[in-house]
């Protein structure tokens, strides 16, 4: 009998591929812009000389952001100020990046010392937050709150439309292995110097997906959602693999199911001859696919998760979820 922990394993490469958790950063390989482009435009399109970052709010998204921002040296940072919320993790940022990062009590003044802005507060804080804060026209405001709107946002900062975008990641950034979504409320936005100086920075710590549309990144959020699923059935193969040996410990068999799987995602985004990056290349699934041995197990245990209807469930998973995040169920199936 087929091991059920084999059919899950292209779902987990596919997963794993958009996350790009455990790969490596792809070098920059584009000049110009693309409604999906991974990379940055010429270093030489803006002037970035000793830029100032603020974070309101310190969690452990804002914690990653701000600890890949301090080791990347693409952009060059002057100063990031946190605020002391979480005091646990500005502690360590402050203690890890001392000549670097500075905490404050008081996110006006954070505004008064720097020119970008990253929100990272509760959802149900957005608002009286924003409210509450006086931006200048020099200020860009990138707010990681998946619920919050464009327009809620512009409308609350009082910013023009060209200074706020929005922006969703994993904890990975902060080891330059994230993927990073972006996008503006309009396209224009995506074409000023402050974007090509984010859309460095982003690609810096590890890639980034420029949206035309906030509907569009609601929908790419969709990859950021299967860190779950991916986990759980992670764990299911290893119990399974204790249920079904005799000698198989659970630290042996934890070890055994994460590094295939490590294994798996980074052949899927090894790094070519020529610098450029498999994950790029928009048939490397299939190329994959079609790489299992004729008649195999790998194509046996495809073809079974297949026929019990594991993509229909996949599809299923990510609509829900697709239509919680735009409010328009609770995300069940």
């Amino acid at each position: 009998m087929l091991m059920p922990s084999t059919n899950w394993i292209i779902f987990i490469l596919f997963c794993l591929v958009w996350c790009r958790a455990f790969a490596p950063c792809c070098p920059n390989r584009h000049s110009s812009r693309h409604p999906h482009s991974f990379v940055s435009t010429s270093a030489d399109d803006v002037s970035d000389k000793g830029i100032s970052i603020g974070f309101i709010g310190c969690g452990t998204i804002a914690s990653a952001i701000a600890t890949g921002i301090a080791t990347q040296n693409s952009v060059d940072i002057n100063s990031i100020v946190v605020t002391r919320r979480s005091a646990a993790k500005s502690a360590v940022l402050q203690n890890t990046f001392a000549d670097l990062v500075t905490i404050s009590d008081d996110n006006q003044k954070i505004l008064d010392q720097c020119q970008y802005i990253f929100l990272t507060v509760l959802p149900q804080q957005t608002s009286s937050v924003l409210q509450s804060l006086t931006f200048k026209s020099h200020h860009s405001l990138i707010s990681l709150v998946s619920t919050a709107s464009l327009d809620d946002l512009v409308a609350d900062s009082r910013l023009e439309a060209t200074n706020v975008s929005k922006m969703i990641c994993l904890p990975s950034v902060a080891r330059h292995q994230g993927v990073c979504l972006h996008c503006f409320t309009s396209h224009e936005a995506s074409t000023t110097p402050s974007d090509t100086l984010l859309t460095r920075l982003f690609h810096a710590m590890g890639g980034v997906v420029t949206l035309d549309s906030e509907s569009d990144l609601q929908a790419c959020m969709m990859t950021t959602c299967t860190m779950g699923p991916l986990y759980g059935m992670m764990k299911y193969s290893r119990d399974w693999l204790l249920k079904s040996t005799t000698g198989l410990t659970k630290e042996q068999a934890s070890f055994l199911v994460i590094k295939q799987i490590v294994g798996a995602v980074k052949d899927a985004d090894r790094i070519e001859q020529d610098g450029s990056t498999s994950a790029t290349d928009p048939n490397r699934l299939e190329k994959m696919i079609d790489e299992q041995t004729p008649g195999g197990l790998n194509e046996q245990a495809l073809a079974n998760y297949e026929r019990l209807g594991g993509p229909d469930g996949q599809f299923q998973i990510m609509d829900a979820i697709l239509s919680r995040i735009r409010g328009q169920s609770d995300g069940s199936v």
